[in-house]
């Protein structure tokens, strides 16, 4: 692990997208990256500190969730390294073709393609796929259920031909244990020199020079970038714009928050 005082790209936020990001970007041995991840780092998987409940891909755990004492059940958003990855069902699924394509030019479902099976061959190699004969008897019933209303059960969802249907594909499982981003992607490159892991840090806002992001302010101090990447999910994202004074202004000025960029 290496430690600098400014990096050239700062990434807020460990979670699925943001290992990718910090293990993609770090590949170019000129540009210095910081992941700055508000959960523990337990290190690479090989050295065994990972908590059991986050490998074991037969259960939704729900120890390193946000908020835990204010709801008994948050497993959808997780706050460890890997994000939601390292506690979710390992269900590895794409979105219909059509979502794709509605995204516009350069994004449509024919543009990702060769993005999607590379980063199902990262997280999963050899993908775990289950029979009919592996399902629980709640899942079969619900098959069963779904067929007699006319939705048949689809072998992989993820084929294109797929159409409407109940069934079940791939999941991210390597030798029995649930194989999160962090593994896939930060593990191989955890030796570079030019990237950084921050664990335990918590990002409050961005720290702003005039129009231009300058800095992350976190729980374990201020980390300077060249570029400031915000890889904290449809929640964590956005609080982190608003505190920083960028988002409604209606709704930062009732918070007492001074606006830098009003985006109503």
């Amino acid at each position: 692990m290496a430690t600098h005082v400014r990096y050239d790209v700062v990434v807020v936020g460990g979670g699925s997208a943001g290992c990718v990001l910090a293990a993609r970007l770090s590949e170019d041995e000129g540009r210095t990256v910081c992941l700055v991840e508000a959960g523990p780092d337990y290190g690479p998987n090989a050295d065994g500190r990972w908590p059991a409940e986050l490998l074991d891909p037969d259960d939704i755990p729900d120890s390193h969730q946000w908020h835990a004492d204010e709801s008994p059940y948050q497993p959808l958003r997780a706050k460890v390294l890997g994000g939601c990855s390292a506690h979710n069902a390992c269900f590895l699924v794409w979105a219909p073709a059509a979502d794709y394509d509605a995204w516009g030019d350069g994004w449509t479902a024919a543009d990702l393609a060769p993005f999607i099976r590379r980063a199902q061959e990262t997280m999963a190699p050899q993908p775990v796929v289950y029979s009919r004969d592996d399902f629980s008897p709640w899942f079969g019933a619900t098959v069963d259920a779904a067929d007699e209303l006319g939705l048949p059960f689809l072998g992989d969802v993820n084929e294109p031909a797929s159409g409407v249907g109940v069934g079940t594909g791939p999941f991210n499982i390597a030798e029995g244990v649930r194989w999160n981003a962090a593994f896939a992607y930060l593990d191989p490159a955890r030796r570079r020199a030019n990237l950084t892991i921050m664990g335990d840090a918590l990002a409050d806002r961005v720290v702003l020079d005039g129009d231009r992001a300058v800095a992350v302010a976190t729980n374990d101090g201020i980390v300077e970038g060249e570029r400031i990447v915000l890889a904290g999910g449809a929640i964590g994202s956005p609080c982190v714009l608003m505190r920083s004074g960028i988002g409604p202004e209606r709704e930062l000025r009732a918070l007492g928050i001074d606006m830098a960029s009003p985006m109503d």
